[in-house]
């Protein structure tokens, strides 16, 4: 019996270990992305840290850049803000260190506490376009959706 109650209690613990990390992996609100970007900057980004969500985060971002993107082109994050109807526009360098994006996004949202309530999204474009604007070339032309 001892041993049924164990081997239940640890499948529920991994049960929900699981429930967690997934749930974890995914940073949809802004100050979930303040405070992982805050734990990278002061603990680092191992595996499974707060501070390996804020790095997740960038890279995906980054992927998806690279998907929808010819290499070169501005990146326009698009239906932004209360209405979804506002863009940012920024173009990625070629090297940026977690960290750099980690305190762009902190020093964004300090200096912005409106966008602290933003969607994680929002707010890394918002502080990357502050970081890394586009052209007026570039802003100029903009093209259209499809």
């Amino acid at each position: 019996m001892k041993k049924l109650a164990t081997l239940t209690c640890g499948v529920a613990l991994a049960a929900v270990m699981s429930t967690s990390d997934a749930y974890a992996q995914r940073i949809t609100k802004g100050p979930e992305l303040v405070s992982a970007c805050q734990s990278l900057i002061d603990s680092g980004s191992q595996d499974g840290s707060p501070g390996a969500l804020c790095k997740n985060f960038l890279v995906d971002m980054v992927k998806t850049q690279e998907q929808t993107l010819t290499v070169g082109e501005p990146f326009r994050a698009r239906r932004l803000g209360p209405n979804e109807d506002e863009t940012a526009c920024f173009q990625l360098p070629k090297s940026l260190p977690f960290t750099g994006f980690a305190g762009q996004v902190i020093a964004y949202a300090d200096t912005n506490p409106e966008m602290k309530r933003a969607p994680a999204y929002e707010l890394a474009a918002r502080a990357l376009a502050q970081s890394y604007p586009c052209t007026e070339e570039q802003l100029r032309h903009e093209p259209q959706e499809e």
